[in-house]
């Protein structure tokens, strides 16, 4: 696989994760939060992260198509995901040890794999 399919492939993850939390956010927030009733506060912020992850997917996949300028898209899922991992070490103490892991691993190994594709597709 070359750097403009790896960044197609993260991008559709990315625009599939969006848009489950945009339509689906109590599932979102219960499986990311472990949250039972989340808030409705709670539930509009998973659906604005829904569509900002959906936004930047969108971006890239057509900046990838047209074969133009892409590397400005890949850092901005770059500065989301690294947001997501900062967000679950700040929230650590709440989070199951699963939660921990696959979130915090998720959002760094995205955060350093857009960081290296914004890089090679510069």
């Amino acid at each position: 696989m070359n750097d403009r399919e790896l960044a197609q492939a993260l991008s559709l993850l990315r625009l599939c994760a969006g848009f489950a939390l945009f339509v689906a956010p109590k599932r979102g927030v219960r499986l990311w939060l472990g949250e039972a009733q989340p808030t409705p506060g709670l539930l509009a912020a998973a659906r604005s992260v829904g569509a900002r992850d959906m936004a930047i997917a969108i971006g890239t996949l057509v900046a990838l198509d047209k074969e133009t300028e892409v590397r400005g898209w890949l850092e901005a899922g770059v500065m989301a995901d690294a947001a997501d991992a900062i967000s679950v070490l700040a929230t650590w103490r709440h989070l199951s040890p699963a939660r921990r892991l696959l979130f915090f691993f998720s959002a760094s190994g995205s955060t350093f794999l857009g960081m290296r594709l914004a890089a090679a597709l510069d």
